[in-house]
């Protein structure tokens, strides 16, 4: 059995980078880049002292999803983001490069309590985004985890 699935929440590290691709058959395909910043808390036996690490991850959300993420998210906000890791490679002056990122399937908005989130259309915490009424939400997105059959 294969499975690759992954589940992030944390804070945007730079505003979303929506990008436009003209596909062969004329039509248009939209990608948002974002990068996650996911913190971990905890006590260092060796020191005792609490410790924080931090995680950074990227992600691309695509379609109708990025061209919201792009619309309504901006630097420090809160995310949560479901997907599947994806390994790339390329060649940059000569050599092999490689990352792990998060092909994102769907996103939820999560309200912090902490700074007011009404900048930039961005929806107050606790409050219902109101999405596009043309918008298709595949019933992952509407909150509900899909059944795990283990």
């Amino acid at each position: 059995m294969y499975l690759n699935n992954v589940v992030i929440g944390g804070h945007l590290t730079r505003d979303p980078i929506m990008r436009k691709f003209n596909r062969p058959d004329g039509t248009e395909f939209v990608v948002t880049d974002i990068g996650i910043a996911t913190n971990r808390r905890y006590n260092n036996r060796q020191t005792g002292q609490r410790t924080e690490e931090v995680c950074y991850v990227d992600a691309n959300i695509f379609g109708r999803f990025a061209e919201i993420v792009a619309e309504r998210f901006v630097k420090g906000m809160p995310i949560l983001v479901q997907g599947r890791l994806r390994f790339r490679t390329w060649e940059d002056n000569g050599q092999t490069r490689s990352k792990l990122d998060i092909y994102a399937e769907t996103f939820s908005f999560v309200p912090n309590g902490t700074r007011e989130d009404t900048q930039n259309g961005a929806p107050a915490p606790g409050a219902t985004p109101e999405l596009p009424p043309d918008m298709d939400i595949p019933p992952e997105a509407d909150g509900m985890a899909p059944d795990i059959p283990f």
